[in-house]
């Protein structure tokens, strides 16, 4: 796929993807478990199978998907956890009998080593391995259950993933419900679109975009759903360990290129082998950020926040952490970008961290 400079950016929603055949027959961890229509609906399926009467959520996490499970009779408490922190240890959780702990593998900067699960740790274990469901981690995990929202990383209309790597048996497949069809194809739609726009075509933005965000919009729907037959398919035909390696390349080269220090820095992941989600930035200040990703906005750098804790849904979220959603942001490094791009990101986040200090 040919982008025309005029319409070259970086981050938003995916737009359809163009990708070269590579012989790959490798098995991945969601094989044996569930395809959903998004992350959302394979953590509400664990809910339904009345295993758990009270789920701990890490404390720096997706406020939305926290919002989905509120109804599902499961008391939620929080724990803090955060991308900062080096690692996990579970022994500071007070759990009882009929508890579940959600693990985040943040940004895929963390490897199983990185947790630490305590002698005769009660808890069940639920894994969220959304940034990295491909990691060695994922495909070793012994935890009871794991899930991914799959199209935050592949380009796909929806898609998530539920499994079971200790074995446990897991709901009865839902069926495709038609409000989630909908929505695939809507946003579908969009991500035609959008591709037809960056390859030059006669389409304004305002063309696609409002399809494409409420397609994904209205996959939040409240009834949990498979993934829709088209992207199960296409999902099967994508060279994931070829993207995985563009992802790894584009990382170290950004990570080479924008130095860190003086209130700035890129989390790098505790593994050498791990393969990071995006470039998840941090700095010092709330201001400086905020001027930062604004400018990368306006040269095309579309830098999101992972994620807004301006309020937070549950009780025990610590300052420090609803800081941190406000002084970071990500940005993508996955397949859709080549060398060029990742220089010309660089090139600018350098330029503009360079510009905040000396102000």
């Amino acid at each position: 796929m040919s982008i025309d400079p005029d319409r070259w950016e970086v981050g938003s929603l995916f737009h359809a993807a163009d990708f070269e055949v590579h012989a790959e027959s490798r098995p991945e961890p969601w094989d044996d478990g569930l395809l959903t229509g998004c992350g959302r609906d394979a953590l509400r399926l664990i809910g339904t199978l009345a295993r758990h009467r009270r789920w701990w959520i890490p404390s720096y996490f997706c406020q939305q998907v926290i919002d989905a499970v509120t109804d599902m009779g499961i008391e939620l408490l929080v724990y803090p956890d955060s991308p900062l922190s080096p690692g996990l240890d579970l022994s500071t959780i007070d759990e009882r009998p009929g508890d579940a702990v959600l693990v985040v593998n943040y940004f895929g900067l963390r490897t199983a080593a990185d947790i630490s699960i305590p002698e005769g740790f009660s808890a069940e274990i639920i894994e969220d391995h959304t940034h990295a469901p491909t990691s060695s981690w994922a495909r070793a995990s012994n935890a009871d259950f794991c899930v991914a929202s799959l199209r935050k990383l592949y380009p796909l209309a929806d898609g998530g993933a539920l499994w079971s790597p200790r074995g446990h048996g897991l709901p009865d497949t839902p069926t495709v419900t038609s409000p989630l069809q909908l929505a695939a194809f809507e946003k579908l739609t969009g991500m035609l679109l959008k591709r037809a726009y960056l390859e030059g075509h006669s389409i304004a933005k305002e063309a696609f975009r409002p399809t494409l965000e409420a397609g994904e919009e209205s996959l939040l729907g409240p009834e949990i759903s498979a993934i829709t037959p088209l992207s199960r398919a296409t999902l099967a035909t994508f060279p994931l360990a070829h993207w995985e390696g563009i992802q790894l390349r584009n990382f170290k080269t950004l990570l080479r290129q924008v130095p860190s220090g003086q209130g700035f820095r890129i989390l790098a992941p505790s593994s050498n082998t791990s393969v990071p989600f995006s470039a998840f930035c941090v700095f010092d200040q709330i201001e400086e950020c905020e001027r930062v990703r604004a400018a990368l906005i306006a040269n095309q750098i579309y830098a999101s926040r992972l994620w807004p804790l301006d309020k937070p849904i549950l009780d025990g979220v610590p300052e420090e952490h609803a800081r941190l959603s406000q002084r970071s942001f990500s940005i993508p490094i996955d397949m859709r970008y080549g060398l060029a791009d990742v220089d010309r990101v660089a090139a600018c986040l350098v330029n503009l961290v360079r510009v905040s200090h000396r102000e």
